[in-house]
């Protein structure tokens, strides 16, 4: 699951598949993304229970992967979030103009 770009998608068929992707440095990197989440603690704290840093604006409209795109948001949240926004641009074309509702608060 990766909210911050409104993506889910299955990347192993079993544990053993899943163990092998641990062992390369592109799904670490990836999967880890260490250098944000120094940046994330260094702005924002330590993250309370159920919480996860993530992006302001996602990255699939544009959200940078900086420091002033960065916020704390409940697990719960987050999800509700990307979730709708996904469901709302899911048949948009790249370059389409569109509005869309927030109907979380963040």
């Amino acid at each position: 699951m990766c909210p911050e770009e409104l993506q889910c998608e299955k990347i192993a068929e079993n544990i053993n598949q899943f163990n092998q992707l641990q062992k390369t440095i592109e799904f670490n990197e990836d999967w880890d993304l260490v250098f944000l989440k120094e940046i994330a603690f260094k702005k924002l704290g330590c993250l309370n229970k159920n919480e996860k840093y993530t992006l302001i604006k996602p990255g699939v409209l544009g959200g940078k992967y900086i420091e002033e795109n960065l916020v704390k948001i409940s697990f719960e949240k987050l999800i509700e979030f990307s979730a709708d926004l996904a469901f709302q641009i899911k048949d948009l074309k790249d370059g389409q103009k569109f509005s869309f509702k927030i109907q979380h608060n963040i």
